[in-house]
Parts: structure tokens; C-alpha cells; sequence
């Protein structure tokens, strides 16, 4: 079955959108600070994930495993160094 917006669905979530209406999910507050944090913080991470090594954890250590990391980090750190010089 698809929702009115196209999305596929099942029929008990489809009779629950119809339940709720304009209401359908949405959170009761929006904090802007706390959304804009938690999306710098999701798009630190993905780019982190960007390098295998951390996206698989192919390493045996956790040891091995926190370097990778701080690499990844300091490299993400010296691009955007590099970036604001130019």
C-alpha cells in the first residue's frame, strides 16, 4: 500500500497516519540548538566512515583501532586546515 506522499506502507501504519492526521509523528518541540549539534556530530562521523578501515573494522586492536581514528580525525583536520588558508 502507499501513502498519499508516495511512501510504501503496511496497512496498520497507513491506518495510524489516518489516525493522527496533520499530527503523524512529528515531535512536540524543536530545539534548533540541539539539532544543529547532533547534525554536526552525525556529519563528523559519516566523515569519518569515509576511510574503510573505520567503516569496516577490518582492525584486530582496539588499540589499532583508536589510532585509525585519530588519523582519520587529524586528516579531516588538516583538509579543512589547508581549506580556510586558501
Amino acid at each position: 500500500m502507499q501513502l498519499p506522499n508516495g511512501t510504501a506502507t503496511d496497512f496498520d501504519s497507513y491506518d495510524r497516519f489516518e489516525e493522527k492526521g496533520s499530527r503523524g509523528g512529528r515531535p512536540v518541540t524543536f530545539d534548533a540548538e540541539l539539532y544543529r549539534d547532533r547534525n554536526t556530530v552525525e556529519r563528523l562521523i559519516n566523515r569519518l566512515k569515509d576511510w574503510r578501515g573505520i567503516a569496516t573494522c577490518f582492525d584486530k586492536t582496539p588499540e589499532s583501532y583508536l589510532a585509525g581514528l585519530e588519523l582519520r580525525a587529524s586528516m579531516i583536520w588538516l583538509g579543512e586546515l589547508l581549506q580556510a588558508a586558501d
